[in-house]
């Protein structure tokens, strides 16, 4: 589908740790659409329309956007592929409906957890497509807990960052944040802004933005810092 191509450049802040300074890399780029992974059962969404209200959105804004609604643990690597692919052609934002926790997320009606680990080549194949641009926009009770596949990964970056809760959230309030993100983004807010605004709005800590990189440096100075 054709769409409003974003043009999205976070400032991110210095990072200060002690007396050391360091300047973080700044996304600067297009995004040209998102690409959603919905692991929920079709009873949840019929029930709570997390995607559906999410494409509704998207449609709104004029937002280009592809769905891969996943039934199992190999249609969600299948999706990966397929965002792989993708990303060759055009800038994605990946967006992520699940269930999780701090170690996995997964399908609640199959049983199959997916760890961190077990998506670190396709994430990380993927960022190189998107040129080390890559976003990750996690629907899922502690979805920020991914930021842990900066850690395993090593010295790549699976992704440039990702945005997601660190605690468990409802359907309500997924589609609440959902819809006060892609707004905000439209509105041309960089990632920290949005962030904000969507915490002081909604009156909770619920969503963190967090980039591979900052934690990267802050696990290198505290290192070098003997912390």
């Amino acid at each position: 589908m054709v769409g409003n191509r974003f043009r999205w450049r976070s400032s991110i802040p210095h990072l200060y740790v002690g007396q050391r300074k360091n300047m973080l890399k700044t996304l600067d780029t297009n995004i040209d659409a998102i690409f959603i992974l919905d692991l929920l059962s079709e009873d949840e969404r019929k029930q709570h329309q997390v995607t559906e209200n999410l494409v509704e959105n998207l449609t709104t804004l004029e937002v280009a956007h592809t769905v891969k609604k996943c039934t199992n643990k190999n249609d969600v690597f299948d999706a990966f592929k397929s965002a792989i692919i993708d990303a060759k052609e055009k800038q994605l934002l990946l967006h992520i409906v699940s269930h999780g926790n701090k170690s996995c997320f997964g399908l609640k009606h199959t049983s199959e957890l997916i760890k961190w680990i077990e998506i670190k080549d396709y994430l990380t194949e993927l960022n190189k497509a998107s040129k080390g641009n890559l976003l990750i926009n996690f629907t899922s009770c502690q979805g920020a807990h991914s930021i842990k596949l900066t850690i395993i990964c090593d010295k790549e970056h699976p992704f440039f960052g990702i945005i997601g809760s660190k605690d468990k959230i409802s359907f309500v309030d997924a589609k609440t944040i959902n819809k006060k993100f892609y707004e905000k983004m439209a509105a041309g807010l960089d990632i920290p802004k949005i962030g904000q605004d969507i915490n002081r709005e909604m009156n909770k800590e619920i969503i963190d933005c967090i980039s591979s990189e900052g934690v990267k440096k802050i696990l290198g100075i505290a290192d070098t810092l003997g912390v």
